[in-house]
């Protein structure tokens, strides 16, 4: 979904698919450090795929941040969206 021509409709199913993997993710019990960067890798991915790569930047630096306090080097990221 994200190389793909997408219509308006498409962004904002991909934005919202993102940002509630995101939400879903933080609230489960088992919550780690890296689902939180991956929700941020995921979410600096989507956003400029739908016009906001200013707001992407925000996302991974805040992947960034999660990864350096918890000492997390690469993580598999595998994008099914």
């Amino acid at each position: 979904m994200l190389a793909a021509e997408r219509e308006a409709s498409g962004d904002e199913l991909l934005l919202r698919t993102v940002y509630a993997a995101a939400y879903h993710g933080q609230l489960t019990p088992s919550a780690r450090p890296e689902n939180e960067a991956r929700a941020n890798y995921l979410i600096a991915l989507a956003q400029p795929a739908t016009g906001w790569p200013a707001a992407a930047m925000g996302a991974a630096d805040r992947c960034l941040v999660v990864c350096e306090q918890h000492g997390l080097a690469d993580f598999a990221v595998d994008p099914v969206i």
